[in-house]
């Protein structure tokens, strides 16, 4: 089941590539079509609880990631109750992606690199 959803998500990252988070939703494209070894995950979780998760990650300064600017305002925005993650990490890469359940929405992606 979980490749039905990689699938979709690949289709939903190319459309939107232009959005203002072009650069990190390239790199998560990618990520799940450049290399044979990708480890790829996928729930779903209460959108007030990602709110208050990634609220809290953002102020973190020795956490290396980039999309809060546009993942907390969409996830603020949205009306849905429930959200999917998709996580994606290759080596020296690792990003998390959110949509809408049926994985036919994009709200943003948030990209963690391991610079110290």
């Amino acid at each position: 089941m979980k490749w039905i959803y990689q699938g979709l998500l690949k289709r939903l990252l190319v459309r939107n590539e232009a959005q203002k988070q072009s650069e990190l939703v390239q790199h998560a494209c990618q990520a799940l079509t450049k290399y044979r070894r990708v480890r790829y995950v996928t729930g779903k979780v209460a959108t007030k609880d990602l709110v208050e998760i990634y609220e809290r990650r953002s102020k973190y300064e020795w956490l290396h990631t980039k999309g809060f600017d546009v993942v907390l305002p969409a996830l603020k925005m949205t009306k849905d109750a429930v959200v999917r993650i998709h996580g994606i990490e290759v080596t020296g890469f690792h990003c998390t992606i959110f949509t809408n359940v049926q994985t036919t929405r994009f709200f943003g992606v948030l990209e963690t690199t391991n610079e110290k």
